[in-house]
């Protein structure tokens, strides 16, 4: 039911009703602050301009409506009411209705009128590109679609084709092949080098598997510097490297192993390849003995270590008079004073030696002195300053040489002579 005070809005545009741009546009123009009176005086109501636009649209002729009557209209919904404000604009998206009968289809139009540009969005159509480099449309040619936008107001815009406008979310035949065959080129790449690698790893152990086993085993061990060394306890370490592949013999521990035996200062391993292994061995100088309370006599170097037991006395070595010594076995270390009397005795000069007949010393090296022929007693004091001690020593030896002598004492710089 029509409401009352209510006209029936047109339905078609005519000389008594402009179509919707029109008032539209009309709005636009003069859409001014009614409050500024300077404003609304400007406005010339009877100008051509204000004139052409009031003329209204020309109305279609009726083939254009495919021969239909006019009807009567329905009458106006709730939403339908004009409330004073432009009707806005819908845009047509070809599903919402069907084109009137006879009238050719037409193309969607986008009008951007945002301050920025808007990004250029598609609307329908195939991507495809034929072989001419069109995008393809329908079957009459007549489906392509429109991109307007208001970047150039002066000026008519640029073309976008369908391939640059989907860039974003789409990308170029030939650019995605070529990006999977660089993917696939770098795969290949890496399949290579793999294969590579696997192959000269499985050569390095294979080769060092083979140079590590049986083939190539020790049989032929020379030892050089033995003289005093217990052979059982070499032989023991001789035993252990014959039959270990060359490779895997253990040179460090085989020189730990040596270096435990008492007469043994240093020892070196070699590998001969492929099957000779060289000790080298540097013994300790004996230089004076003891003897234990056990009767024993114990044979020591200048660290005071026990070389050998003995139960014959030896006489190569200068004899060492301790108090108490004590019953040590090889490879034990003596007391202090004890190595204080053997580096003494190794500091010796061939004169002096040659009329050394023992040495005596204190367990804490605290009064060292020693014998000569014919029965003279030099007093060393402290076990110290050893060598300036012994240049006393030779030197009042040459001035007395004629003279009687039985006590030298050198503990100090003032030498006393008795």
């Amino acid at each position: 039911m029509r409401e009352p005070g209510r006209s029936e809005p047109p339905t078609r545009p005519g000389a008594e009703h402009p179509s919707a741009d029109v008032l539209d546009e009309l709005l636009r123009a003069f859409a001014v602050d009614t409050t500024d009176r300077r404003r609304l005086d400007e406005i010339d109501l009877t100008s051509p301009e204000v004139e052409s636009l009031l003329a209204g649209t020309p109305l279609p002729a009726e083939s254009d409506f495919g021969g239909q009557a006019d009807q009567p209209e329905p009458a106006p919904g709730p939403d339908q009411v004009d409330n004073g404000e432009p009707e806005p604009q819908v845009e047509d998206d070809g599903e919402g209705g069907e084109a009137l009968e006879g009238e050719p289809p037409r193309s969607t139009v986008v009008i951007a009128l945002e301050d920025e540009p808007p990004d250029t969005v598609y609307l329908k159509g195939s991507l495809d590109v034929d072989a001419s480099g069109d995008a393809s449309g329908g079957t009459d040619g007549s489906s392509g679609r429109v991109f307007i936008d208001d970047r150039d107001p002066h000026g008519a815009a640029d073309p976008i084709s369908l391939e640059a406008a989907t860039s974003a979310s789409r990308i170029e035949p030939r650019m995605r092949a070529r990006r999977i065959a660089v993917r696939r080129s770098k795969g290949r790449r890496r399949i290579k080098w793999v294969i590579i690698a696997t192959v000269v790893i499985a050569v390095a152990v294979g080769t060092l598997a083979i140079l590590g086993s049986s083939l190539f085993a020790v049989d032929d061990v020379s030892v050089e510097g033995v003289v005093y060394t217990d052979r059982r306890a070499l032989r023991t370490v001789i035993d252990d490297l014959v039959g270990t592949p060359t490779l895997r013999v253990d040179t460090d521990g085989a020189e730990e192993q040596l270096e435990r035996i008492p007469w043994v200062d240093t020892a070196r391993v070699t590998t001969d390849f492929p099957h000779g292994v060289t000790i080298e061995i540097r013994e300790r100088a004996p230089l004076v003995y003891f003897t234990g309370g056990d009767g024993r006599f114990r044979v020591i170097d200048r660290d005071g270590r026990v070389l050998d037991v003995l139960r014959n006395e030896p006489i190569e070595y200068l004899r060492l008079l301790a108090v108490d010594p004590p019953d040590l076995e090889a490879a034990q270390v003596a007391p202090p004073g004890y190595s204080a009397a053997a580096q003494l005795v190794g500091a010796l000069t061939p004169t002096v030696r040659q009329r050394a007949v023992s040495v005596s010393v204190t367990a804490d090296g605290g009064d060292l002195r020693l014998q000569l022929e014919p029965s003279i007693d030099v007093h060393f004091g402290a076990a110290r300053e050893l060598v300036d001690k012994l240049v006393r020593l030779e030197t009042e030896l040459d001035h007395r040489a004629d003279q009687p002598i039985t006590v030298i004492d050198v503990s100090t710089q003032d030498v006393t002579v008795e």
